[in-house]
């Protein structure tokens, strides 16, 4: 009765340890498919022959598309120096601030505002 038991426990553990090989080897098959599929991708292009760029897009960043003159030689932040670059990003884009719209009137000519 118990070499039963040590026999049937034996079996499971090896259909277990069958089963998570399968698993693995599919991951694995699934894994290079998709990678040899990657190497055949080609971007899209227009009728041009420049990269197709439609889709959505946002400006919801506070990294520019192109380096400030004044941070021409800096690698990277410090933790201080990355929020205190974010604060200023901020105020500088935040059209609704009075300063902005004082800076905006001053730039504009315009020399107080009438209600």
């Amino acid at each position: 009765m118990i070499w039963r038991t040590i026999e049937k426990i034996r079996l499971n553990r090896s259909s277990l340890r069958r089963g998570l090989q399968a698993i693995a080897l599919l991951i694995t098959a699934t894994a290079v498919s998709h990678a040899q599929g990657l190497k055949n991708w080609t971007a899209p292009r227009t009728a041009y022959g420049h990269p197709d760029l439609q889709g959505i897009w946002t400006n919801a960043t506070l990294t520019p598309l192109q380096r400030p003159a004044d941070l021409a030689g800096k690698q990277v932040f410090t933790t201080a120096e990355a929020a205190a670059y974010e604060k200023q990003r901020l105020q500088a884009s935040n059209v609704d601030s009075p300063e902005s719209r004082r800076a905006g009137d001053r730039a504009r000519g315009v020399v107080g505002h009438f209600h």
